[in-house]
């Protein structure tokens, strides 16, 4: 067994595989099943690919990082592109350390559970200038994940799931993207400073500088064509679930010098996406600076509102920004500067600077948040895939050619549009719900009635029974009623003396209110009953809220007059003695006044038919019987008896019977 400190190991994967002829190369006994050579040649792969990385001067050669127990091959059938098990990959990372092609270090049982991190070991092994003299020319095969959509749990390990819909439609769109990606040409500038990049057969290296002049590298493994995988994590496919390829690994400055297709590229993003999603959940729409606070500076407040919104409490907000005080920033300059006191200072600022999305702080939304504008991430590509732009996704922005900006910025702000319709839809206060006029939940505040101002009058119907006086009644939301006098509706140039008592059909099962015949002359004050009004204040006589019947207002005490003012587009106000006022006008009852005929159009006869209409109708047949009914039968039926000269709402007379019944 060989000592040895942790390194910048690298996982031994599925991707990669040798070419067949490898294992006749190296003159290594092949696996006797098809299952064993396989894993022999995703090996070889994995430790030529990690041989083949770009080193700095004394750096160790590339080690490849395995396991020796059993628990850890425990891996779905839908992720195993190579059939790895214990006792395969043993066997042969065995059989290449015994034939001098490799040196295998073997960790002790348990130094991966360790509690400190940094002796956390596993075992490794890396493979020897030999190997890969044996190996020149070697042609390596990429396998791409055999499952694009990846769940993996809280711990980050790889989750099966059952095929559903979703499942079926999110692979989809996936493997759809990875066809259309396979077209797209991504190279690095020809212009691009050389002392920035670095490339060997297989490994593409960015360096990043830092303003202290330290610089580091990032390594990637381009691949044979430009692919995306999407993760999910917590084994939920409603959290997280971003498009992650290669080019995501390279330093955003160095990005800029990728070509797509030979043409340069920019990378458009949506501006305060999280921020903007957050007050739409919450029913708002951003209209500032959220990261601003007025006090302290703009990064820490940004960095702070983003740890905050991915942490799962204040606390463990305050303690991930703490550990940031030993991350070097790209100015060289300590990430977080501040102490613990104050970094709850700059929280508290935060969550002032932003009162609408305050509680959301602390309450592990930004997991949720990701699954969101992954959502948009794919609408976005669809887009550009109809609209014939290649496109590189990188969470919230996408590298595209420089001349297609204005249109992929044109698809962003459509798919932030319906986005936000889509959140706030959900969020909303209100719907499309029809609610009648007189809900308690649309009641305004009560006002007192003024002399300048006319008060409305009630709505027609009432839903909640009547209390006290100065109980608010909510103003007619649609067009208003004209006020009822006797039975049915008065109408301009009708007077009350000609309206005749019609009969009108019955609700099924339900009284009518006996008609309030018109006034022949004032009324005087009446004599308030015993739990009557109190003289001096309004009082209304109500039919039961079941009943489409007219209401009746009547004052008890002389007030100032109320007009019942129609919409507009209903009908124009009548010139009456006194101004133009409504042809509608209620008032104390000794203060009635109709307005006088007018000399056309003729006043119409009026009929049953006029009145508003009930759910149920009740009609008398020619023989006598009672027939009732829904409306929409009752009353053509009820309008062909008349036609036969017979009347289907009189229920005085016995009816007529055929001779010999």
């Amino acid at each position: 067994m060989t000592d040895y400190t942790r390194g910048a190991d690298s996982a031994l994967g599925y991707r990669w595989r040798a070419d067949k002829t490898a294992i006749e190369r190296l003159g290594l006994t092949p696996g006797r099943s098809l299952a064993d050579r396989q894993v022999q040649a995703s090996i070889i792969a994995s430790l030529a690919l990690h041989y083949d990385r770009p080193r700095e001067a004394g750096e160790s050669l590339g080690r490849v990082s395995y396991s020796r127990s059993t628990d850890h091959y425990d891996v779905p059938e839908r992720y195993r592109s190579t059939p790895y098990s214990r006792k395969r990959v043993c066997a042969a990372i065995d059989g290449l350390a015994e034939a001098g092609l490799i040196v295998n270090m073997k960790a002790l049982p348990g130094a991966h559970l360790q509690r400190d991190e940094a002796k956390r070991l596993q075992s490794a092994c890396y493979a020897l200038p030999a190997m890969m003299d044996r190996l020149k020319g070697l042609k390596l095969v990429d396998l791409v994940p055999r499952c694009p959509l990846i769940l993996r749990d809280i711990n980050g390990d790889l989750v099966d799931y059952a095929e559903t819909e979703r499942t079926r439609r999110f692979r989809k769109d996936v493997e759809e993207t990875n066809a259309w990606l396979e077209s797209v040409l991504v190279t690095i500038d020809p212009a691009a400073d050389p002392a920035n990049w670095r490339r060997t057969e297989h490994h593409l290296s960015a360096r990043k500088v830092k303003a202290d002049g330290s610089e580091t590298w990032a390594t990637v493994v381009p691949g044979q064509a430009p692919s995306v995988v999407r993760i999910f994590s917590r084994s939920r496919f409603d959290l997280h679930g971003r498009y992650y390829g290669f080019w995501q690994g390279l330093p955003k400055d160095r990005r800029g010098d990728l070509l797509i297709d030979g043409e340069f590229t920019v990378e458009p993003d949506f501006h305060w996406l999280h921020p903007t999603l957050l007050y739409a959940m919450c029913g708002h729409a951003i209209a500032h600076d959220p990261y601003t606070t007025g006090y302290w500076p703009r990064a820490a407040g940004k960095l702070a509102f983003n740890t905050a919104i991915n942490a799962k409490t204040d606390a463990e907000a305050i303690g991930g920004l703490l550990k940031k005080r030993d991350e070097t920033g790209d100015d060289g300059e300590p990430v977080w500067r501040y102490g613990r006191r104050q970094t709850g200072c700059i929280l508290e600022a935060i969550k002032e600077a932003n009162p609408h999305i305050a509680h959301m702080f602390g309450s592990d939304a930004g997991v949720r948040l990701m699954a969101i504008d992954s959502g948009m991430a794919g609408r976005v590509m669809k887009g550009c895939r109809k609209a014939g732009i290649p496109c590189l996704p990188v969470h919230d922005s996408f590298r595209v050619p420089a001349r297609h900006e204005g249109t992929v910025t044109a698809i962003m702000g459509e798919v932030l549009a319906s986005t936000l319709v889509g959140i706030k839809s959900k969020v909303s206060g209100t719907s499309i719900k029809t609610y009648r006029h007189n809900d308690t939940s649309l009641l305004a505040e009560p006002r007192e009635p003024s002399l300048a101002e006319p008060a409305p009058l009630p709505a027609e119907r009432v839903e909640t029974p009547l209390a006290e006086p100065g109980y608010p009644v909510a103003e007619p939301v649609g067009e208003p009623l004209p006020e009822a006098v006797g039975p049915f509706l008065a109408e301009p140039g009708l007077p009350a003396a000609e309206l005749e008592e019609t009969p009108v059909a019955e609700p099924l099962g339900l009284p009518v209110a006996e008609p309030v015949p018109t006034p022949a002359e004032p009324i005087g004050d009446p004599v308030p009953e015993p739990g009557g009004p109190v003289p001096g204040t309004l009082s209304r006589t109500l039919y039961p809220p079941t009943l489409a019947r007219p209401v009746v207002v009547v004052f008890s005490d002389p007030v100032v007059p109320r007009s019942f003012l129609p919409d507009p587009r209903s009908r124009p106000p009548l010139d009456v003695p006194g101004g133009a006022v409504s042809p509608f006008v209620a008032t104390i009852a000794s203060d009635i006044v109709m307005p006088s005929p007018s000399p056309s159009p003729a006043p119409r006869p009026r009929s049953a038919f006029d009145a508003p209409k009930e759910r149920v109708w009740k009609i008398r047949e020619v023989d006598g019987r009672i027939v009732t009914g829904p409306t929409m039968f009752m009353e053509p039926r009820a309008r062909a008896l008349q036609a036969l000269g017979h009347d289907p709402f009189d229920f005085t007379t016995e009816g007529r019977v055929s001779p010999g019944l």
